[in-house]
């Protein structure tokens, strides 16, 4: 995996996989930045999100699980200083008629097969996963 963050003004920043995929960085307005894109802890915490996302699908497609939507949304506090995130909750929000059960076990193999939750668990951040079915 290769990625290329080229300066584009200020604190702006364009980030580019090997594929040619782009985001743009920047920092907000308080921080002397135009506040053009996410941060680098909001890409961080986006990369999560959706890592849950994906992982739980390709899960839940090898389960032969239905899944009708699935929603992700993250809540990450900071350090005491600021500068890294202490915490995350993951609240899974999934549309499905299969059983509560199944689901959790879907969502327990994704919390083990996640690449970005790994990452997190090594650097020591802890991740509270919650599930909710959506009707």
């Amino acid at each position: 995996m290769k990625i290329t963050t080229k300066l584009l003004k200020n604190f702006q920043t364009e980030i580019e996989n090997e594929r040619g995929d782009k985001i743009i960085s920047d920092l907000p307005k308080s921080h002397g930045g135009d506040n053009k894109g996410a941060t680098s802890l909001e890409i961080v915490t986006m990369g999560l999100s959706s890592c849950i996302s994906s992982v739980f699908l390709l899960v839940a497609s090898k389960m032969r699980l239905n899944i009708e939507n699935i929603i992700v949304e993250i809540d990450s506090g900071k350090t005491k200083e600021g500068n890294a995130i202490a915490f995350s909750t993951a609240v899974v929000k999934v549309k499905s008629l299969e059983t509560e059960k199944k689901l959790q076990n879907c969502l327990e193999s994704t919390i083990q097969n996640c690449p970005v939750g790994i990452i997190f668990e090594k650097a020591g951040i802890p991740v509270e996963h919650k599930l909710i079915i959506l009707n």
